[in-house]
């Protein structure tokens, strides 16, 4: 029999099993992802940087993730990084006013592991009725104060979240 853990936000109580999910800092997806949080239910954790910021380095955390009352405890095994390269004006797509070209993506490898604390809030059902521009129906949290919604559920639609992305350098 396994135990149901329980947490407390926002005065409402939730079942764990709302945590595991691709959340996203964006409703829809633009050009191309904004920073993502994949929560799957084995524990394991993917961060990744939105793909519109051409200038900030570290690209993507792995580890796993668990639960200590309000805060995500993240305990990070590998970071993507880009190393070197040169700034220049940014392109297509790019959220950023320069981007980063010519760098090398490299895995780091940190021991023992990084620890990192993520405060999380708000854990709830947004609807239109609170707010019109939002789709109905959505899981949306709190990160560190900033609003993220779940967009893929534990399974197969998380697959593409584990898949690499490649990088133009």
């Amino acid at each position: 029999m396994s135990a149901v853990i329980l947490l407390a936000v926002a005065a409402s109580v939730f079942d764990c099993s709302n945590l595991p999910g691709v959340w996203h800092n964006s409703t829809c997806v633009g050009s191309g992802y904004s920073e993502i949080y994949a929560l799957c239910p084995d524990s394991s954790f993917r961060w990744r940087e939105s793909q519109m910021d051409g200038m900030s380095r570290v690209r993507e955390v792995r580890g796993t993730w668990s639960l200590a009352g309000d805060t995500l405890v993240l305990e990070a095994d590998s970071v993507l990084v880009w190393e070197g390269g040169e700034v220049v004006p940014a392109e297509c797509s790019i959220g950023t006013d320069s981007m980063l070209v010519g760098f090398i993506e490299a895995m780091h490898h940190p021991v023992p592991p990084d620890t990192l604390r993520v405060r999380i809030s708000n854990l709830r059902l947004d609807t239109m009725d609170e707010n019109s521009d939002l789709p109905d129906n959505l899981w949306g949290m709190d990160f560190e104060g900033s609003r993220f919604w779940r967009i893929g559920s534990p399974g197969p639609d998380m697959d593409w979240v584990f898949e690499d992305w490649i990088s133009e350098s």
